[in-house]
C-alpha cells in the first residue's frame, strides 16, 4: 500500500501529512471504542438476564413469606380470640 503523502509532500506541506495521520488515529479509535461498546453491551445484557432471574426467585420467594405471615397472624387471631 502506497501512502498518499510522500516525503517530499511533507517537506513541502507538512500540515497535510499530519492531518492525514490524525485521520487515521480518530478514524482507529472511533472503531476501537465502537468494539469496546459492543462487548460492554454483550456484558450487561448477560448480567440483566442473571438479574431478572434472581427478581423472579425473590418475587416468589416474598410471595410465599407474605402468606405464611397471613396463615400465621389469622391462627393467632383465632387464639387470641379462644383465650379471651
Amino acid at each position: 500500500m502506497k501512502i498518499p503523502l510522500s516525503f517530499e509532500d511533507y517537506l513541502k506541506d507538512p500540515l497535510k501529512y499530519i492531518q492525514f495521520i490524525l485521520i487515521l488515529v480518530v478514524g482507529y479509535l472511533w472503531v476501537d471504542n465502537k468494539m469496546n461498546y459492543q462487548k460492554q453491551i454483550k456484558s450487561c445484557s448477560s448480567d440483566v438476564v442473571e438479574l431478572r432471574e434472581d427478581v423472579k426467585n425473590l418475587t416468589e420467594r416474598l410471595r410465599k413469606t407474605d402468606s405464611t405471615l397471613a396463615r400465621t397472624q389469622g391462627i393467632l387471631s383465632v387464639l387470641n380470640e379462644q383465650t379471651r
